[in-house]
């Protein structure tokens, strides 16, 4: 028998704010975060544990948290295969307790820590079985299907009966969409272009980039100004062309009237739907913007908190477009309820994935509503965001605009041990150095670093770095660690000995170095403070290392940076550096 050994949890953030990635009209410096929970087993095999986590944006977290610590007392100590063996009814007991029921009902901090830990507990069906959870749920007979949802509160929209007989018409033709599948993915849109926080220009670079990468649409943030929104609208549209969608997404920020007027404000730039024009819990609120804006889609469900809140938006015509989320809700079961009320009611589900690991987790729902219920992804399409997956065992893949179905055992939820030693403090920061300044580029780029070091290309004989590095670090809050400051040798003791990246210095680098030595003499500054200090003085640099081989090397080194800037207009070494040079005293 294998037991349940209990939940280890970890408090895992990301400094997105730093680069405002996910910045939008109601978040506008979002950190994303992931309250993370793995369930353990006392199997021999460590791999069979399970994973989820919560979405947050920060401080969250530490709420959340506790809220899953909550729940380990109805697992652990429990039988393995009895819990994976009745998933529904663990379910129910975790939304029904009568305590934490109390604290939402249904909704709210304490409903988001059932869903990570029934996704967890997925997961580890999924491992154990040793299929996708894709696969795993389109396998699973109608039967065992409409058995894991609750239709209390539903019965008068969807009956078991109702439910049982969608998931008979969806088996025919399973093992031809399963190949299809695998051969052609599932479309998806990107929303990476879109942030609120970013400049024009980026917006503009990235709507192309999403082009050419095979999206057929992209998201933009708006509700914060209208004159801003009319502007990256137009932008947006110009990047992308006529044939490729552009969706808003206001996050909630508007009350009814001023979601109508400002939704017909941007209707020239025929936006493929409006998501979250108000409070999610508005039912009618979103039903009367509906009415207002047609034919303009409305789409809404990242906030929705339960079922129940599905059922009331889908009876009053509230919505053309179903977004679940994958942590919003008490996890895969809720979701399949979502799902089967869809289906019912002839909305598509094109799921939400703005925030960490939702990408890897909501596509195999979206993937099992294609194989075992819809039967089709037409006018459906899941979200793509293009930052942290680096960070999963099993990161999602979108090639030519399309996820890829997942092929490993799982929901795709486990999270790699770097990003543990962050939650748990053993590693503070993340980073990657070298001497090339376009290698570091392109991992700044592609990869969630905390810092770089750069070593010999900024410093007075060569700022390569500042030209095309720096910047980036600056736009992604990426902190650059000068190294080499004196290039090995050569800006500390020009001398004939003189060495410059570890080999004797050149003969024209050594006089370059020679006449700074003596431009520096002119102030009576050593020609090491100058090179100490020039390198400091760039606002992304926010440390310089030093190759001291002695306690004395040491201590002229911290003099170094002391000594005063030449100039009587403030610290700017390099201002002083083109005064020495408009003087003649020297040629760099």
């Amino acid at each position: 028998m294998t037991t349940i050994t209990g939940l280890d949890t970890f408090d895992v953030r990301f400094p997105t704010s730093r680069t405002l990635a996910g910045s939008d009209a109601m978040n506008p410096a979002p950190d994303y975060s992931a309250a993370y929970v793995v369930i353990r087993t006392d199997a021999a095999d460590p791999a069979l544990s399970g994973h989820g986590f919560a979405f947050t944006i920060g401080r969250g977290n530490d709420v959340q948290l506790a809220a899953i610590r909550l729940i380990e007392p109805f697992l652990a100590g429990q039988d393995l295969d009895e819990v994976l063996a009745d998933l529904g009814g663990l379910g129910r007991r975790l939304v029904s307790d009568s305590p934490l029921h109390w604290l939402g009902p249904s909704c709210g901090v304490m409903h988001m820590a059932t869903g990570a830990v029934l996704n967890a507990c997925w997961d580890l069906a999924a491992r154990r079985a040793a299929k996708p959870l894709w696969l795993l749920l389109a396998e699973m007979s109608p039967q065992e299907i409409t058995a894991l949802v609750d239709f209390r509160y539903l019965s008068e929209a969807l009956t078991p009966d109702e439910a049982l007989a969608l998931l008979e018409r969806g088996a025919a033709g399973r093992n031809e969409r399963i190949a299809a599948l695998y051969r052609d993915g599932y479309p998806a849109y990107s929303t990476g272009p879109g942030w609120l926080g970013y400049s024009d220009e980026r917006l503009a670079a990235l709507c192309e980039e999403a082009v050419a990468e095979g999206f057929g649409q992209v998201k933009i943030k708006v509700g914060a100004s209208l004159a801003d929104d009319k502007r990256r609208c137009a932008i947006a549209r110009s990047a992308v062309g006529e044939d490729v969608g552009i969706a808003i997404d206001a996050n909630q920020v508007w009350d009814v009237p001023t979601a109508i007027a400002w939704i017909s404000e941007l209707a020239p730039f025929r936006p493929a739907w409006v998501e979250e024009p108000t409070a999610p819990e508005d039912i009618l609120g979103t039903a009367a913007i509906r009415r207002a804006v047609r034919p303009l889609r409305v789409a809404t469900g990242e906030h929705v908190a339960n079922p129940v809140m599905f059922k009331q938006l889908l009876q009053a015509g509230a919505i053309d477009i179903m977004q679940i989320d994958a942590c919003r809700v008490a996890g895969v079961n809720e979701n399949i309820a979502n799902l089967l009320l869809a289906a019912k009611f002839g909305v598509p589900v094109c799921p939400h994935a703005g925030g960490v690991g939702l990408c890897e987790i909501v596509q195999h729902l979206s993937m099992f509503d294609f194989i075992a219920l819809s039967g089709t992804t037409q006018g459906r399409q899941l979200e793509w965001i293009d930052h942290l997956h680096e960070h999963f065992a099993a990161p999602a893949t979108v090639t030519g605009g399309r996820y890829r179905a997942p092929r490993v055992p799982g929901a795709s939820t486990e999270i790699l041990p770097e990003a543990e030693l962050r939650a748990q403090g053993t590693v503070r920061a993340v980073g990657v150095g070298m001497n090339s300044p376009a290698p570091l580029a392109w991992l700044v780029e592609r990869c969630d670093l905390d810092c770089v070091l750069v070593a010999g290309r900024y410093t007075l004989l060569d700022d390569s770095a500042a030209a095309s590095l720096f910047p980036l670090c600056q736009r992604r809050g990426v902190a650059v660690l000068a190294g080499g400051v004196f290039n090995s040798g050569i800006l500390a003791s020009p001398g004939d000995n003189a060495t410059y990246d570890y080999a004797p210095a050149p003969p024209g680098l050594l006089a370059r170095a020679r006449r700074m030595r003596e431009a520096c003499a002119i102030y009576g500054i050593p020609l090491p403070a100058a090179a100490l200090q020039f390198t400091l003085h760039h606002p992304a640099v926010t440390a310089a290392v030093v190759g001291a081989r002695s306690a004395e090397e040491i201590t002229a080194d911290t003099s170094y940076l002391s000594t005063p800037s030449p100039t009587s207009s403030g610290p700017s070494w390099k201002h002083s550096y083109m005064i020495m040079e408009s003087r003649g005293c020297v040629r760099w």
